[in-house]
């Protein structure tokens, strides 16, 4: 219900600089998740995986650019496993299961971009 909804209205041509306070939180697949942009296109947010943790296999409508910014996140994706560290990015194309874990014994954290849709595909 949020998705498309978390901007709110901008007159066309406008900017909104977006800080972590900006961002709606929730559980999502068993992970942290701060969505802070959510329109009919794009879904910008921050994912937190506390160590040990993992999040649930799963999937979205839109591909899915994912760039860590904090410890090591492990990822495993159609197949394809890395093992990433502050700085790398990963790309997960739409409609591809996969899942993150924290690697380590710190929280791993990643902002990511998915379009054109979050949503899970439809089955």
């Amino acid at each position: 219900r949020l998705l498309g909804n978390l901007v709110g209205p901008l007159a066309p041509g406008s900017f909104r600089v977006l800080r972590p306070a900006d961002a709606t939180w929730r559980l999502d697949h068993g992970v942290l998740v701060g969505l802070l942009v959510g329109t009919e296109h794009p879904t910008v947010g921050t994912v937190a995986v506390p160590a040990g943790h993992s999040s649930v296999e799963h999937s979205h409508g839109g591909e899915e650019l994912l760039y860590v910014t904090r410890g090591t996140l492990y990822v495993e994706a159609g197949g394809v496993e890395a093992t990433l560290t502050r700085g790398d990015g990963f790309f997960v194309p739409a409609g591809t299961p996969h899942r993150y874990a924290a690697a380590g014994d710190a929280v791993a954290e990643a902002i990511f971009g998915v379009a054109p849709t979050y949503a899970a595909p439809s089955a």
